[in-house]
């Protein structure tokens, strides 16, 4: 495990991203929709922490969270491979932590732009 905490930022589209903050593979920040500026926001203070950044969100976040005094560490990993994905989940059953797929729901942040532009009609 890596000893900083892990900011996971996914493009989100409309100047935002997606984003959660996890230490030892547990969430510290729960997954939210934030534009870079409420996510440096959220971050100061832990201003000096080293914090290593993942996702395809990582380049619109890196100036916000700079100049919000947060260090950070950039992996370069842009998005997981399937492989790992699969090692990890394997992983995760082996120990008895594998989720049960019946319970599993999806996790909408935000409205749809369907949704949006049928509220705009009304």
């Amino acid at each position: 495990m890596l000893a900083q905490p892990v900011l996971a930022v996914i493009d989100a589209r409309k100047s935002q991203v997606y984003a959660a903050l996890y230490r030892d593979g547990k969430p510290l920040i729960a997954p939210s929709v934030l534009t870079p500026a409420e996510l440096a926001g959220l971050f100061k203070v832990r201003a000096g922490q080293n914090l290593a950044l993942v996702g395809d969100g990582s380049n619109l976040c890196l100036a916000a969270l700079r100049e919000a005094g947060i260090e950070t560490i950039a992996t370069g990993i842009m998005s997981p491979s399937p492989r790992i994905i699969a090692l990890a989940a394997a992983r995760a059953l082996q120990d008895g932590d594998g989720d049960d797929i019946e319970m599993l729901e999806p996790l909408y942040l935000r409205r749809t732009d369907a949704e949006l532009n049928r509220e705009k009609k009304s």
